[in-house]
């Protein structure tokens, strides 16, 4: 099949969070089962063409009522030469950074327009259109316009995928006649007065997909659904869930150049070589019965850190050491370096974020703590039971479809009480090696790569072009 995937990131070539990687792995997975895909984002600043990039076109492509001057870069994708890399570079994007200011979603309309004349330009008409979060929102709009006006477009399938809904596209009413779009109010506006592009893509795309099963139950809820659970729920069968996957090769324990010590399952106990490492770099003072517990994350309350905050008194009591690396909230920034301070060799804390750090965190640390108010995937689980560190999360969302009580310890209840409890098992399990190990044996064998997710979306696709 021929499959279109507009995404406003994708590793290597722009990576914010968890979409740049999705970005960056899923096409390369699809095209491995013998799809035809090209990759279309925006040459936003900081987002450079590699090597091998050439002009595909030039020509005026519509500007809110007018029009810009677009000039489309096509090359193959820095890892699949069979995944074809479309960069729309228009002054309004190279002139802003991927996110944020008071025209983004001005930006995102001229990248969906772009990538519909690309299709116009060179008369490579796809199967399926695949839409990752409101920023590519406006292709599953306009292509829904142009299969009643084209009927060269007619059989064109589109997926929308859900990363996070906290963030919808909302603007003015006047928005959508500036660009074309349905008068207000639309299915997914949320009144009168205001334009929500996730929305009216949730409403109109052929397929919903959401990173994992129980997120897309949980964006049908008051709770998870940010104001459209009513229009999700409306698509009733529509929606569905496809757990993410991880980059075998990038993350590998066995050949990870970043950790001082590589090892497999086999090999299990060379990695107590990289928490010795982690505990002095960070200068942990660790022992036998003292889980070394790795964070590395946002902090923000979205990632619960400010649960795992007020249980930490009760956590260290019982022996944990914790190591931190993240940035976020000023608050929580500060909180923490605080708590490190109160509690030297017990508590280590590191602002910003170091990407080799990150991978030490993983290789060295006993457990992973995720204590997330809400998740829709979560790579980190993922990556830190490849590396053998047994994750200690909240039962929500992606956490909920990855961890089990074979290769991990849940929570329930979003609250510092439920989280020490839920350590104090861990920590239990912990001075028990021979359970240990089976927890993390169990995590190490859990496939984590895009395999299966890649199969899962390109039945979809199939069923859709059918």
């Amino acid at each position: 099949m021929r499959i279109m995937m507009v995404a406003a990131e994708a590793s290597p070539y722009a990576k914010v969070g968890g979409l740049g990687d999705v970005a960056g792995a899923l096409p390369v997975a699809l095209a491995e089962l013998g799809h035809d895909i090209r990759l279309v984002m925006p040459r936003a600043q900081g987002v450079m063409p590699h090597r091998g990039a050439r002009v595909a076109w030039r020509d005026r492509v519509r500007w809110g009522t007018g029009d810009v001057e677009v000039c489309l870069l096509a090359e193959p994708f820095p890892h699949h030469p069979k995944v074809q890399t479309r960069l729309v570079d228009a002054a309004p994007l190279t002139g802003s950074p991927l996110y944020g200011g008071p025209d983004e979603a001005d930006r995102y309309m001229l990248l969906a327009d772009a990538a519909l004349a690309d299709l116009h330009h060179d008369r490579w008409i796809p199967d399926v259109v695949h839409a990752q979060d409101w920023h590519a929102s406006p292709v599953i709009l306009r292509l829904a316009q142009l299969r009643d006006a084209d009927p060269v477009y007619a059989h064109v399938r589109t997926v929308l995928t859900v990363h996070n809904m906290a963030y919808q596209g909302i603007r003015e009413a006047g928005f959508a006649p500036w660009h074309g779009l349905p008068s207000v109010p639309a299915p997914g506006d949320p009144d009168i007065v205001s334009v929500n592009l996730l929305g009216r893509a949730l409403a109109s795309a052929d397929r919903v997909t959401a990173v994992s099963p129980t997120f897309a139950w949980e964006i049908t809820t008051p709770e998870g659904g940010f104001g459209l659970d009513g229009v999700l729920r409306d698509r009733g069968d529509a929606v569905a869930g496809i757990v993410n996957g991880i980059d075998p090769a990038a993350f590998d324990p066995a050949t990870d150049t970043r950790i001082p010590a590589t090892f497999t399952a086999g090999t299990l106990g060379a990695r107590a070589a990289n928490r010795t490492a982690l505990a002095a770099e960070m200068g942990l003072h660790v022992a036998d019965d003292t889980p070394l517990v790795g964070v590395v994350a946002r902090l923000v309350e979205q990632k619960g850190l400010d649960v795992l905050l007020q249980a930490a008194p009760a956590m260290l009591d019982d022996g944990a050491r914790i190591a931190l690396l993240g940035s976020g909230d000023g608050w929580l920034e500060d909180a923490f370096t605080d708590l490190a301070r109160a509690n030297p060799g017990m508590v280590a804390v590191r602002i910003g974020f170091d990407a080799a750090l990150a991978q030490r965190i993983y290789a060295g640390c006993d457990a992973f703590a995720m204590p997330s108010r809400f998740e829709p995937c979560g790579l980190g689980q993922l990556i830190a039971m490849r590396y053998g560190a047994v994750p200690l999360v909240r039962r929500t969302g992606g956490l909920a479809d990855t961890v089990t009580a074979e290769n991990g310890f849940l929570f329930d209840d979003p609250t510092p009480a439920a989280l020490a409890a839920a350590f104090q098992d861990l920590a239990t399990a912990f001075r028990d090696p021979a359970r240990w190990r089976a927890i993390q044996l169990a995590g190490m064998g859990h496939d984590s790569s895009w395999d299966a997710s890649a199969r899962a979306y390109s039945e979809l696709f199939a069923e859709l072009a059918a």
